[in-house]
């Protein structure tokens, strides 16, 4: 049951469940839809927030 609120509250279920005080209310044909990963640069701060921006389209760094 953790695992499903924590989903919801992730935004991790298409289509989105609907909060109703403490309770998620989930549609029965909910589909669980995971999050790309991107690969963080060990560059510094800036280059890091760029990408964050960005998401995961572009992570080489330009010369």
């Amino acid at each position: 049951m953790n695992t499903v609120r924590r989903w919801a509250r992730d935004g991790l279920l298409t289509p989105p469940p609907t909060k109703h005080g403490r309770s998620y209310y989930i549609d029965p044909d909910a589909l669980y839809v995971p999050h790309k990963r991107c690969r963080v640069p060990n560059g510094n701060l800036v280059e890091r927030i760029r990408i964050a921006r960005q998401g995961c389209r572009n992570t080489t760094k330009k010369t």
